[in-house]
């Protein structure tokens, strides 16, 4: 459940924004990065003090069927997979909603009432990068960051 919190919280709100076209009156809509359908590729471990990366590890088989999806109307729908304890690969859906902030880089989601908060590492077109927790992971006295990858799908 953690980690599907997580996958969720790496996909973030859709700010829209709309602007009148002066030419032909017709209205656009801003897409937020994160409005989209997203898989997980690896989990990394982010040096605090310097940025360098300390450890990077492939996501599992299982766990890359997983698919995290932010629609543009604040909604997130998640298909998750995780090997459980007899090896099978377990399927699990989730429901929810999300805000995403791009100025301060903060993702909320709301699943079954649970409310979490995370940040956004970084976010192009094609990857999404969620921190999932802060540890010392090698013991220099400044956090790390324990981020999933997501590409998009």
């Amino acid at each position: 459940m953690k980690k599907i919190l997580l996958a969720a919280l790496a996909v973030t709100a859709l700010t829209a924004c709309r602007k009148d076209d002066k030419n032909d009156n017709k209205q656009e809509e801003k897409v937020s990065k994160i409005v989209g359908m997203w898989q997980p590729t690896k989990d990394i471990i982010v040096d605090g003090a310097n940025g360098a990366i300390l450890e990077s590890e492939d996501a599992s088989d299982c766990y890359k069927k997983t698919r995290v999806e932010f629609t543009s109307d604040n909604k997130m729908i998640s298909t998750a997979f995780a090997l459980v304890t007899n090896g099978d690969c377990e399927k699990q859906e989730y429901n929810g909603t999300y805000e995403y902030n791009e100025t301060e880089k903060k993702l909320t989601v709301t699943i079954n009432g649970n409310t979490k908060e995370g940040e956004v590492y970084e976010i192009s077109d094609t990857e999404l990068k969620i921190v999932g927790n802060e540890e010392d992971k090698n013991g220099d006295g400044v956090l790390d960051k324990y981020i999933e990858v997501y590409k998009r799908k």
